[in-house]
């Protein structure tokens, strides 16, 4: 608002924290069948939550994360060495901290994700010039896009929502980073995102670097007058290197040793005709996001923000005869977006002989329908650049494209609760559909996974050979306390000399197996072992945690940078203070 001179003056509008309220309430929105239902989503929404509360359970009995997931099925298993283990390890921390609330932890950190991809948008539409009106409605679109309530919901992909959440955060201080003077808050900022995108899902983090590297390339190359100095690519490039060697503890293990487990084994991985049904570009575009006939999972449903798309390019035609007054460079960023949004959809379509053709990484994303996350945020990228054009619009156009906007809010709002409300929950098994996903996650116990859980072992050892066991041969080892390292049993096993398998699901580069001769594992992974020499059938076994070198520098490195990142977090603090001590009439 103006005042009578002229100068602008202080309006209810430009409040943050009016902003920050409709960021909120399109969070709550997003987050409200997690608070105000009492019932889970997909099967991985309660393994998710058990595996967080076995990881709280293990900190609050040692004071650590652990390495190894617990079940009578296969002990010793590697399971938070290569899948999420930050993320596990902060709930899991979060949880022991306020006495084993978990689910309360859990349904905080789904809000976080959304809040940390809201914000990241929001703030990248600030940065591309937009209002803070206009820079709601791409972030809007992203949290709401069919794709991100199926990760949230149908799905229940809990690490994989959190990392790809992470994403438009991780862009967006980057940005800040290259482009301006580096305050605290951008750093710290930068430093979350990059944390929990490299440290709660190996996939989404693979298919980061496979989309959104090579599009940040095309981009500066294309920036040229506006390009970053090499000064400020080599700074956050390093910054990015500090923040993803916070995740060493646990990653340099991962890194070491994914080939040594069934998961990282060449014929791990979900065929690419088990979801074929979704690589239809009538699916991808479909207007009413439903879900193919032939899925067996309710909600699931991976149709682009089409709507986003229509009134990006509905803009772009209603600009096209001003093109002149706006920069070439955000056309150029408007032709970027629509080469990636083509890019991922061919990907998402070509042909199973083709994917196969791709080879590594492009084989590894298990199902090509996950670039519908990609394709989403690229689309609501195109739009926010699409409003930045649309400031050239005067009279009925401009007024044209703020009916169109509203109606994008309304259409979402109502296909996102559709989506959200509508689908089938998880029930049986003695459970109703009106059994508190708390209760269902914790019905066996923390050592015995809730009847959702299909998971073979995926992380169970790889690395010995092949032995094969005779019918019925077969010792089981009491399953060990959450976090335990240290298993001691009086084994008594099958006659004859024979092989003999186990439930010990770890390899030797994480579990040691001492009292009995270890020759292979069984076809799931299971420890093998030999009946000692002398014919006894009894044996004092003992298996104990060692993950080894690895784990041991992995940890020294996540302490270094730790440092590194708060020294870096107290000089910015500090460094403005003492220039105005200097010099106070510079303040």
């Amino acid at each position: 608002m103006k005042g009578p001179l002229g100068t602008r003056i202080w309006s209810y509008r430009d409040a943050p924290a009016v902003h920050l309220a409709v960021g909120a309430l399109v969070c709550l929105f997003v987050l409200s069948p997690a608070l105000f239902t009492p019932w889970g989503f997909g099967p991985d929404y309660y393994n998710h939550l058990w595996l967080v509360w076995q990881q709280s359970q293990a900190i609050s009995a040692h004071g650590h994360p652990t390495f190894y997931m617990q079940q009578a099925s296969g002990i010793f298993e590697p399971f938070y060495t290569f899948y999420g283990g930050t993320l596990y390890a902060t709930a899991g921390a979060a949880s022991a901290i306020i006495g084993g609330h978990t689910y309360l932890v859990f349904v905080a950190s789904i809000a976080a994700a959304v809040a940390l991809a809201y914000g990241g948008l929001w703030w990248l539409g600030r940065l591309l010039g937009l209002g803070r009106w206009q820079a709601h409605l791409p972030a809007f679109v992203f949290v709401t896009a069919a794709y991100y309530l199926t990760d949230l919901y149908a799905r229940g992909a809990w690490p994989e929502i959190v990392a790809l959440s992470a994403v438009p955060m991780f862009v967006a201080a980057g940005v800040r980073l290259l482009t301006g003077p580096w305050r605290p808050f951008p750093v710290l900022a930068f430093v979350i995102a990059t944390v929990f995108l490299t440290g709660s899902h190996n996939i989404t983090l693979l298919w980061t670097v496979v989309v959104v590297g090579p599009v940040a390339v095309v981009v500066l190359l294309a920036s040229r007058s506006q390009r970053p100095s090499f000064r400020a690519l080599a700074a956050t490039a390093g910054l990015a290197l500090v923040s993803i060697g916070i995740n060493a503890w646990y990653l340099l293990l991962d890194l070491s040793h994914s080939g040594d487990t069934l998961a990282g084994s060449p014929v791990a991985g979900m065929a690419w005709q088990v979801t074929s049904y979704y690589d239809k570009l009538g699916v991808i575009f479909d207007p009413l996001r439903q879900t193919p006939s032939q899925s067996n999972t309710a909600g699931l449903t991976i149709a682009a923000p089409l709507a986003a798309l229509v009134l990006s390019v509905v803009i772009v035609a209603l600009v096209w005869p001003v093109a002149r007054r706006v920069g070439a460079w955000f056309w150029s960023l408007w032709a970027i977006l629509l080469a990636t949004i083509a890019g991922v959809v061919v990907l998402m379509t070509m042909p199973e002989g083709w994917w196969n053709t791709l080879g590594s990484p492009f084989i590894l994303i298990q199902y090509p329908y996950r670039l519908a996350g990609w394709l989403a945020l690229a689309i609501a990228l195109q739009l926010a650049v699409s409003l930045r054009l649309a400031r050239e619009l005067t009279g009925a156009k401009y007024k044209l494209v703020i009916g169109l906007a509203v109606a994008l809010v309304l259409v979402g709002v109502g296909q996102a609760a559709a989506q959200m409300f509508t689908s089938e929950r998880v029930d049986g098994k003695g459970f109703t559909a009106k059994t508190h996903a708390s209760d269902l996650a914790y019905a066996n116990g923390p050592t015995t996974p809730p009847f959702t859980w299909y998971d073979r072992h995926s992380y169970a050892d790889h690395s010995l050979p092949l032995v094969e066991v005779p019918a019925a041969r077969t010792v089981t080892l009491p399953t060990p306390s959450p976090g335990q390292t240290r298993l001691v049993a009086e084994l008594r096993l099958p006659p004859g000399h024979a092989p003999v398998a186990t439930n010990v699901a770890g390899g030797p580069f994480v579990a040691k197996v001492e009292g009995i001769k270890v020759i292979g594992r069984t076809l799931e992974g299971m420890l093998v072992v030999s009946p000692p020499a002398d014919g006894s059938r009894r044996a004092r076994v003992t298996v104990r945690a060692d993950a080894g070198g690895p784990a041991a520098v992995g940890l020294a490195i996540t302490i270094v940078c730790l440092l590194i990142v708060l020294a870096l977090l107290v000089a910015l603090t500090i460094r403005p203070r003492l220039r105005y001590r200097r010099d106070p009439a510079a303040g």
